[in-house]
């Protein structure tokens, strides 16, 4: 009896706990004021594009890697040596100086170079025959060359002691003049009428009197060539070291297109050079 009275009493006590209050209502969603005070910024709307766009255009470029600028060096200056490999019994050999500068990828050098003639075994035995191969005696030449850079990049040598290097590999083409100071003796400065100095000089052929002139120079066995320009092709490869040593290595191809104007019989003949020089 007594267990069940205080029973009741517990449940009489929890019937008399207020109850929790309701939870709140949720909120209404918010959405943009559509009223005609709001306005609306357009002023980027002409530069979005969609993202297709953007994947296949080109977003940007990679710089190329120069370890040394040669097109903004103001002049390059140097010596050369060079042999001429003309395909007869004579050996020439010459050595100069010569400047080069960069006009944007275009690269002109000129040069002036001394080269000397010698004979050999077979010259001697040829003067002792009725024949005669063309040649040219020791001169003068002056080289305007153009060259185009059809490879270019920065190069890292195996060996540890070399540092690395900028390499450039261009195809060159130039005009060559021969001169033979020494050949003009006895010849008028100017004359409308007979061979003179300033006709000599830009005449596509050596005139008669310079021949005769350079009979005494002329090595056994050979026949004066007479041209006096020459055009010549090939490709160059320049090194560039810094602070701005060249060094650059050449193969040209004597082109006969002006063996016609000039009568020369030297036709088709190599030279190879190598040119040591310094960028200011």
């Amino acid at each position: 009896m007594v267990v069940v009275a205080a029973m009741g009493a517990l449940a009489a006590r929890a019937d008399d706990v207020p109850a929790p209050p309701p939870a709140p209502a949720p909120a209404p969603a918010t959405t943009p004021s559509t009223t005609p005070d709001a306005v609306v910024d357009t002023s980027i709307d002409r530069y979005r594009s969609p993202v297709e766009a953007l994947t296949e255009g080109l977003i940007g470029s990679a710089s190329r890697p120069v370890r040394f600028d040669w097109r903004r060096s103001p002049v390059t200056l140097g010596v050369l040596g060079r042999d001429l490999i003309e395909l007869n019994n004579f050996q020439s050999f010459g050595g100069g100086i010569f400047a080069k500068k960069a006009f944007g990828d275009i690269v002109g050098d000129v040069a002036l170079t001394w080269v000397h003639t010698i004979g050999s075994a077979s010259t001697n035995t040829l003067a002792l025959t009725p024949y005669r191969q063309a040649g040219r005696p020791d001169r003068i030449e002056i080289d305007v060359n153009v060259g185009y850079p059809l490879a270019e990049g920065v190069v890292t040598p195996n060996l540890a002691w070399m540092p690395p290097a900028e390499m450039a590999l261009f195809f060159d083409g130039g005009l060559r003049y021969q001169l033979y100071p020494w050949a003009l003796g006895g010849m008028p400065a100017f004359s409308l009428t007979e061979a003179s100095i300033g006709t000599a000089l830009v005449s596509p052929a050596l005139t008669d009197v310079e021949v005769a002139n350079l009979e005494p120079s002329r090595l056994a066995g050979m026949e004066i060539d007479r041209g006096r320009y020459g055009l010549l092709a090939g490709l160059e490869l320049d090194v560039w070291l810094q602070p701005g040593v060249a060094i650059a290595p050449r193969a040209m191809l004597a082109l006969p297109l002006l063996a016609v104007a000039s009568g020369s019989k030297l036709g088709w003949w190599w030279e190879l050079s190598l040119s040591i020089g310094y960028a200011l």
